[in-house]
């Protein structure tokens, strides 16, 4: 197994008192793109910093291509890494061609000028990210997406190994970000080894082949984008629920956030089952968990869009094989889900042979005096395609106590208030 070009060994870091990585520990390859992802202050920037000898370990140690950077010399380094800050720093007054010359400093000797081969190798990087036009113009005049195309130039300009950048996106418009972000994918597929701070999630799973998530100076995952960005882990990162879906052209992962998550404070909430199908769901689903209550529902069959939808959220799922009827042994653990509840929810899921097994199940919840509650049942909105099987369940339990709300806000009125019962019992 080859040896890894960078690697981080029990790195601990801090500024003064204040703690900014625990113990980190990765490997990164040659020729890896790898995105760092992570909420504000989770150790992303000081990790990079670290790996550039910009901030030394009190624990651990960092290798690049198996030498221990701090053992290296500012010139030494500089030719294997080169780094693009965020921002350029304060205004200088430079062309964009002499910041990008700057990058040929390591492999200047003293203070001589520029040779031929320092201006063609500034050229071909500038050609390379498209800024040559840029030449003779003032940095600071140049866009914020034309500078940052400059300080990769200037970047490339060191001719290294590795690339580390501090969130080259940051404060850049739609079409900008995305420059970019094909600038570094090109230049990755030329054997470059890119490390990427990002905060966009979205643009991080699109781009990188793999990808850390960081939180509180620690790692909490890491692998390729659809193995990281999990619903637990943004959770437990972030503090935020996402529903997380495939990408139709890309096929990688997309993030949509939902909203603060409100689960941790809410372990001893209500439990609340749903019987939902074909879309029906959903938002219900979002909506209960984000009201604070702990959320399950089944049977669905996988692939179903509810069943898609809640496993996103994190939502347990009890489910069946696509396409197939309600077995006795999923019908039984959908059962015994239900009677562990405080209250079941049946949607206006159309209702067929293979699915009936859901509408015995709240009965058999009814009987046992947990409440259910019928959302959207209103005259003509049952879809019963069962010969009336459907339609008669659904009867019984409206005469066994069953509870008939139209919309959302009524049920969850009807749970609050339930909840509320619960608590003063």
């Amino acid at each position: 197994m080859p040896k890894p070009l960078i690697e981080v060994r029990e790195a601990t870091c801090s500024y003064g008192p204040i703690p900014a990585l625990h113990g980190v520990s990765i490997q990164i390859a040659r020729g890896e793109f790898v995105g760092i992802v992570g909420p504000n202050g989770a150790g992303k920037s000081t990790l990079l910093r670290a790996m550039h000898a910009l901030v030394r370990p009190q624990e651990g140690a960092i290798l690049i291509d198996g030498r221990q950077v701090n053992r290296l010399s500012s010139r030494e380094l500089a030719r294997i890494l080169a780094g693009v800050p965020q921002e350029a720093g304060n205004p200088v007054p430079f062309t964009a061609l002499e910041i990008v010359l700057m990058g040929r400093n390591p492999h200047r000797r003293g203070l001589s000028w520029e040779s031929p081969q320092d201006l063609a190798i500034a050229r071909q990087a500038m050609e390379r990210t498209h800024t040559w036009h840029l030449a003779d113009r003032p940095f600071q005049s140049l866009s914020g997406g034309e500078r940052q195309r400059v300080l990769i130039a200037r970047a490339l300009a060191q001719r290294p190994q590795i690339l580390l950048l501090d969130e080259p996106t940051a404060h850049l418009d739609i079409a900008y970000q995305l420059e970019i972000m094909e600038l570094l994918t090109s230049l990755h597929r030329e054997g470059l080894t890119i490390l990427a701070v990002l905060h966009d999630l979205n643009l991080a799973a699109m781009f990188c082949e793999r990808l850390i998530l960081m939180s509180k100076g620690t790692i909490l995952a890491d692998g390729p984008p659809g193995d990281v960005l999990k619903p637990k882990w943004i959770r437990k990162a972030y503090g935020v629920d996402a529903l997380i879906r495939t990408h139709p052209l890309t096929g990688r992962p997309y993030i949509t956030l939902l909203s603060p998550s409100r689960l941790d404070p809410f372990r001893d909430a209500p439990s609340v089952h749903v019987i939902c199908g074909g879309g029906s769901g959903a938002g219900l689903l979002s909506t209960l968990l984000h009201s604070g209550f702990r959320v399950s529902t089944g049977v669905l069959n996988v692939l179903d869009s509810d069943h898609e939808a809640a496993q996103a959220m994190g939502i347990e799922v009890i489910e069946e094989a696509p396409f197939s009827p309600i077995s006795e042994e999923t019908h039984r653990l959908n059962l015994l889900r239900i009677l562990e509840s405080d209250a079941v929810v049946i949607t206006s899921v159309p209702f067929g042979h293979g699915n009936l097994k859901n509408l015995e199940a709240a009965v058999e919840a009814r009987n046992r005096g947990i409440p259910v509650f019928l959302l959207g049942h209103g005259q003509g909105a049952v879809r019963d395609y069962t010969g009336g099987l459907a339609e008669d369940l659904l009867e019984r339990l409206l005469m066994m106590g069953a509870s008939q709300v139209e919309s959302v806000e009524e049920l969850l009125r009807e749970l609050v208030e339930l909840s509320n019962l619960r608590q003063t019992r």
